[in-house]
């Protein structure tokens, strides 16, 4: 299985992969030329569209999305694709998913300590970092990072392409538009229609 990237988020993916046993896990890193060709000295790292296509023909379809930034995710999940890559969740042992009603699309990387509930629609992509928390009833778009440590409340509906930063809080029900980046700690009490960086207890736009 392919790991897109080669940097730290892409470490903590390999940690989830190799406790399950996944076989021949490799990365890929097309942007840092002259680094290694291994990583922690026993990973290969594929450097081009060349070689992954070469992997993905034989030896495992299948790739991972280890980077956490929302539009970073996007394009690796098409460029991947089109080289013919399966794109493919990956999902911690020591997350705690509900048993009734949710949707985790294809991509998604939900890590350690996670708790979703019920009646929850994970989108396309998505990282669901560590310790994070989400309510019932809850639609998360395609591609966005919900850093470490959020608390997302019953029936939100969080747009595509969105950041949330550590430790933010969404209240019950809340409307969030695509592409808004809440700061970290940030406080969100009122539906946010319009995309945008918003911070503070409770968030302002900023820009």
């Amino acid at each position: 299985m392919i790991i897109t990237g080669a940097g730290g988020f892409a470490a903590e993916v390999l940690d989830i992969l190799y406790r399950q046993r996944v076989a021949d896990i490799v990365f890929y890193d097309d942007v840092s030329a002259g680094g290694p060709e291994l990583l922690f000295d026993r990973f290969p790292i594929l450097r081009n569209a060349a070689e992954a296509v070469d992997y993905f023909k034989n030896v495992d379809n299948r790739f991972v999305l280890g980077t956490g930034v929302p539009a970073h995710r996007r394009l690796l999940s098409e460029k991947m694709t089109g080289l013919g890559g399966l794109l493919t969740s990956v999902v911690s042992e020591d997350a705690r998913i509900g048993s009734f009603n949710n949707t985790i699309l294809e991509g998604g990387s939900i890590m350690q300590g996670v708790i979703i509930t019920n009646g929850i629609t994970v989108g396309k992509g998505c990282l669901i970092n560590w310790n994070t928390t989400i309510g019932h009833g809850t639609r998360i778009g395609n591609f966005c990072d919900i850093s470490p440590g959020v608390h997302i409340s019953g029936g939100c509906v969080i747009g595509n392409c969105c950041s949330l930063g550590a430790n933010a809080v969404i209240l019950p029900r809340i409307k969030i538009a695509d592409q808004v980046i809440i700061g970290a700690s940030g406080l969100v009490v009122s539906d946010i229609t319009a995309s945008g960086t918003y911070v503070g207890i409770p968030i302002k736009k900023i820009k």
